[in-house]
């Protein structure tokens, strides 16, 4: 049995055990509005931000971040192509998965301990 770490607020844990999501990982120097530069390429991949960690220790930065199309109907391979066309702007290196739900939780918990 899955322990239940975190619900995402709004979200029905259940019903998310049955969708896939989107997982965004990203690391690199830190410097200013590296957020605000992720986020826009998010938002401008039509995806919803469901959960984000970040941290920046030692002038390193790391995000892990959970997101899902706005339109339920959008293609998830086709969100992901947008969203890898956006993030090969930035200034990081960026990891992008889909995941299950389940799988999301875990990562979340082990990769920002």
């Amino acid at each position: 049995m899955l322990n239940k770490p975190r619900k995402f607020k709004g979200h029905d844990y259940d019903k998310m055990s049955e969708k896939k999501y989107i997982v965004i990982t990203a690391s690199g120097k830190d410097q200013p509005y590296l957020i605000a530069d992720i986020t826009s390429a998010v938002t401008g991949s039509q995806l919803n931000i469901i959960a984000v960690e970040q941290n920046a220790p030692h002038g390193l930065f790391l995000m892990f971040m959970i997101t899902e199309p706005v339109d339920p109907s959008d293609d998830l391979l086709a969100a992901v192509e947008r969203l890898r066309v956006n993030c090969s702007r930035l200034p990081l290196e960026v990891k992008i998965d889909v995941l299950e739900a389940a799988q999301a939780l875990k990562r979340i918990d082990k990769n920002l301990q």
